[in-house]
């Protein structure tokens, strides 16, 4: 049987915390928020530039492209260009 002292008693404990993690994200806050609002007023916004981002990305899947070709191809490539004639003294 749970006595009527069981809440009064579970809540002192839970209240004996010797840290509190949201107590300094409360502290700091009002402060990151002063100084990010007068860096965003600061600068000036800056237009999407469509052209440059797929550019960007165009040269991107080039060269990776290019090296998972190198990287996963060159087995296929050796094995078409041996053909089978490894140690017969054609080459």
């Amino acid at each position: 049987m749970i006595s009527s002292a069981a809440p009064r008693v579970a809540r002192q404990v839970v209240g004996r915390r010797l840290f509190s993690t949201r107590t300094p994200l409360r502290a700091h806050h009002p402060s990151m928020t002063q100084e990010l609002q007068s860096f965003f007023k600061s600068e000036p916004h800056q237009s999407a530039n469509w052209s440059k981002m797929a550019k960007t990305r165009a040269v991107t899947f080039g060269i990776y492209a290019t090296g998972m070709t190198t990287v996963l191809g060159w087995p296929y490539a050796a094995a078409w260009a041996l053909d089978g004639k490894m140690g017969s003294g054609i080459w």
